[in-house]
């Protein structure tokens, strides 16, 4: 998921930043 993570929009991966360390659902 890590993969699909960077490919997320800037805004996106501002959140999933800090998801990162936990694994969510998304």
């Amino acid at each position: 998921m890590k993969l699909l993570k960077r490919a997320q929009p800037a805004p996106l991966s501002r959140g999933f930043n800090g998801m990162a360390n936990r694994p969510t659902s998304t």
